[in-house]
């Protein structure tokens, strides 16, 4: 059973980044904003720089658009634009600009960004594909994991990590994941003892994967469901859910390998976004899911430890990111518009 056979039309909305992005690509949304920008020169004086620069962005107009911010910022220090400045100096100086202007500074490395990735579209396959190696842990020392395959870049699959992963033993499959991630624990306390009523509806975000999409690695937001409309789909994911903040029973019986514990975000000050963010679940039932392209967040290491089933995995140099035809609308963290599976990997 698929649900979203059933589902209603609004189920299958997309964001409003991707909304937005598809409208101003259109040809009628480009002659708008360029009369839009072209008036907004016009009429006002002083110029706008920074209003200016949006719609330039919009129309991909990347020189134009830095020409008007450094206009825009061309009170703020030139080491703090360049990024020539230390850590520390560096978010002290962002701290005392006002929000109009760190918008325009961060709009400016955005822009930058793309300037820099100017250049011929398109992908030439290289005539070999490089499999993956394959290392059981016990001959993979954590030294040689670091020096072989971390510090180079080099992606790896090492078998053999489950009694690490789940001290305990149990077995992590479909139906026992399932079950814990759709319980609601409600406690309660009576007579200082503390009491748990568990329910089986709790509401989960279901990801849905979308060609169209101008999400990070294309993925939307389908609905808040339940693990059961999980479990029917071919269509829904469970991406990337946080255990520490929303299943601390699955947390406790997970032990990160020892290869991946040395995590920065962990290391972070007590409050801070994303320092107990991992580990975290993915569940996809069918195989008609997946994440498009991308980049991970902050451009970091990542892993992932597989229970049950098969996922595939394809990897691109770092050096051919120009020619993957990456976009930075929201974040500096781009999504791509080439399609892998034409590419013929």
């Amino acid at each position: 059973m698929d649900t979203d056979a059933d589902a209603p039309a609004t189920s299958l909305a997309r964001s409003a980044t991707s909304v937005l992005r598809s409208i101003a690509k259109t040809k009628e949304a480009r002659r708008f904003l360029h009369e839009e920008k072209e008036r907004i020169q016009r009429e006002y004086d002083p110029c706008p720089h920074f209003v200016v620069a949006t719609y330039c962005d919009l129309l991909e107009y990347y020189p134009e658009a830095e020409s008007h911010l450094l206009k825009e910022l061309e009170s703020i220090d030139r080491d703090l634009i360049d990024g020539a400045m230390s850590c520390s100096a560096y978010l002290n100086a962002i701290a005392q600009l006002s929000e109009r202007e760190q918008d325009a500074l961060w709009l400016l490395e955005k822009v930058r960004l793309s300037l820099k990735l100017a250049e011929p579209l398109g992908f030439a396959p290289q005539t070999e594909t490089e499999m993956v190696p394959r290392v059981p842990a016990e001959d993979l020392s954590l030294e040689n994991f670091r020096r072989q395959f971390l510090l180079p870049g080099r992606p790896v699959v090492i078998t053999g990590l489950k009694s690490r992963v789940v001290p305990s033993g149990r077995l992590w499959d479909f139906e026992y994941v399932s079950k814990v991630v759709g319980m609601i624990q409600i406690s309660y306390y009576y007579r200082r003892d503390q009491q748990k009523l568990f329910l089986g509806d709790r509401k989960i975000p279901l990801k849905r994967s979308d060609p169209e999409s101008a999400e990070w690695a294309k993925l939307e937001l389908a609905k808040e469901g339940s693990v059961k409309e999980l479990l029917q789909s071919e269509a829904l994911y469970l991406f990337d859910w946080s255990l520490p903040l929303f299943c601390p029973d699955l947390n406790r019986e997970f032990s990160v390998p020892e290869y991946f514990r040395r995590d920065y975000l962990k290391a972070t000050s007590e409050h801070a976004m994303y320092r107990n963010s991992w580990p975290s679940l993915f569940l996809a039932p069918g195989d008609r899911v997946h994440s498009a392209l991308h980049v991970d967040a902050f451009a970091s290491h990542f892993w992932m430890f597989l229970f049950q089933g098969m996922k595939k995995w394809t990897f691109f140099r770092r050096e051919d990111l120009t020619k993957l035809r990456p976009v930075y609308l929201d974040s500096m963290d781009p999504v791509f518009e080439c399609d892998v599976d034409a590419l013929g990997n």
